[in-house]
């Protein structure tokens, strides 16, 4: 379901805001690894994870900071979790933000994301993150806009 969409600025959202479970976000991240350009991603909770719900969430982190991405913004009470093990793994304090509103986390990615950087959005469905892709996308045609008219000027 790793659907691309460019953004005005010459990078992708990478919109999975659908559903995730383990072997999908791994999976998802695994990709994000291989990419050269600047990268990051906003992981929500996944839910319906019964008794192990904990263990999977720390397993994000863990993936998340062997992906050696630019910047994480997590959405959920869960992702705690996955803040905690990122930073566990070595991942840098300042490139990790732990969100309850996924807008908010949108918001945080537009400030620290560069031009031309790849941004996987993933979650269960019912987190909400397809508000934050579609308030990203927004977001950065927007920017770009308003750089032309100042250049033009």
């Amino acid at each position: 379901r790793l659907r691309p969409i460019k953004t005005a600025d010459g990078g992708f959202i990478v919109d999975d805001s659908y559903n995730a479970n383990p072997s999908s976000v791994q999976a998802a991240l695994d990709f994000m690894a291989t990419l050269e350009a600047p990268k990051g991603a906003i992981l929500g909770d996944m839910l319906e994870l019964g008794d192990d719900t904990k263990l999977f969430h720390q397993k994000v982190g863990t993936w998340a900071a062997k992906a050696d991405l630019d910047y994480l913004a997590l959405v959920g009470d869960l992702m705690a979790e996955a803040k905690k093990a990122a930073l566990d793994e070595g991942m840098a304090d300042e490139k990790v933000e732990l969100f309850s509103d996924p807008l908010k986390a949108a918001q945080w990615i537009i400030e620290v994301s560069p031009k031309r950087s790849v941004t996987l959005i993933k979650a269960s469905h019912s987190v909400g993150l397809d508000r934050a892709a579609t308030f990203l996308l927004a977001q950065k045609q927007n920017m770009m806009k308003e750089n032309n008219l100042r250049n033009a000027l």
